[in-house]
């Protein structure tokens, strides 16, 4: 409690450090004091004839002889924590890993669910759109790519592995909570200098990026799916389109009413709090 009196665990915080040091130290420690008794005699002949010799002698040897065995001890629990840290860091990646096939099948139900992959390419069907879905991690300030889908195998290409949260059309969205870009130019130069002047996104990762995107629309994600000042932002979704006008100008204000936002919204909160363990969105 700010300014009362000070907690039972505030006052033995030091009793808990000290039994982390003893439980770090007291092996070597035992084992200085084993060869400082060890190595006494011989610079004092005196005790070296006393009848406590052996008894001097039996004491360095259970000192030499205890810090060995605690050695092996400390050896043998870092080896077990070591296998007990694998384990946990394969089972966290394979968890993510399903996380982010999950995010996609949301991502591909999304988009159809909101009409917006039901494009043909003579007679057959390919999408000129794609949605990706992002987490914001507030502490490195960018943004985390965690699913990108499109009927177009062509354009879910992965892009750079993180994006900074205000560069670009995203920073955009961001800020306002949902966004709308249309008409951008169809020539690569005019389509660059568009994107460096009214997104300020820098001219050399402009020219990096894969698709020409003409049409886009964002909107943000609230842990818990709610809105407004107090709620907690965690991400954001991005849907382009190949077509000038291939989004509508509702289309960020429309995708929250949609049921698969609502999935999108909950595996996008569960990685953002293993981002941010201490925080809780709902």
């Amino acid at each position: 409690m700010v300014g009362g009196s000070p907690t039972l665990h505030s006052k033995t915080k030091w009793l808990h450090r000290a039994g982390i040091w003893i439980g770090d130290w007291w092996s070597r420690c035992l084992l200085a004091v084993g060869t400082v008794v060890l190595a006494v005699p011989t610079f004092f002949p005196s005790i070296a004839a006393s009848p406590w010799r052996w008894a001097w002698l039996g004491g360095a040897i259970i000192c030499l002889a205890a810090s060995a065995w605690g050695e092996l001890r400390r050896s043998r629990s870092i080896h077990r924590l070591e296998v007990a840290t694998k384990k946990a860091e394969s089972r966290a990646h394979s968890m993510e890993r399903g996380l982010r096939r999950r995010l996609k099948v949301a991502l591909r139900d999304l988009l159809k669910e909101s009409g917006l992959d039901q494009t043909t390419h003579k007679g057959k069907p390919r999408s000129r759109t794609r949605a990706t879905v992002y987490c914001h991690d507030k502490t490195r300030r960018v943004f985390i790519p965690l699913a990108r889908y499109s009927g177009n195998p062509l354009l879910e290409v992965d892009g750079r592995p993180e994006y900074p949260d205000d560069q670009g059309f995203i920073a955009e969205a961001w800020a306002d909570a949902w966004s709308y870009k249309k008409d951008l130019p169809e020539g690569r130069e005019d389509w660059v200098d568009a994107l460096v002047t009214e997104d300020e996104l820098p001219a050399p990762v402009a020219r990096k990026l894969t698709m020409h995107s003409r049409s886009l629309a964002g909107t943000r994600i609230y842990g818990g799916g709610g809105d407004g000042e107090e709620a907690e932002k965690i991400g954001i979704i991005i849907i382009e389109s190949l077509d000038a006008r291939g989004l509508k100008s509702t289309t960020g204000q429309m995708l929250p009413e949609a049921q698969w936002f609502k999935v999108v919204d909950a595996l996008v909160k569960t990685y953002h709090l293993s981002l941010n363990p201490g925080s809780d969105s709902s």
